[in-house]
């Protein structure tokens, strides 16, 4: 049971630091989006691109910008025979 704690703990550290770096990345957007939430209350879809450009969109899928991927726990689970 130790490993999968520690398998589980390492996957929610990278989505966390993941999730931190994102952040960081586009803070300027995010602070002029909350810019204009405070003068407006409410910003459609329309209002956000025309603030911060438009969505990215997925080569592959066609969709929005897909997350980046978690770290690949099949691996793991193979060399401590979970898997």
């Amino acid at each position: 049971m130790e490993v999968i704690d520690e398998e589980v703990a390492k996957i929610l550290h990278a989505a966390s630091q993941s999730a931190v770096d994102l952040l960081q990345a586009h803070r300027d957007k995010f602070e002029t989006i909350a810019r204009s939430l405070v003068a407006q209350e409410e910003l459609d879809e329309k209002e956000i691109a025309a603030l911060i450009g438009p969505p990215r969109v997925c080569r592959v899928h066609g969709l929005p910008a897909c997350r980046p991927a978690l770290p690949d726990v099949t691996s793991a689970a193979k060399a401590t025979d979970l898997g």
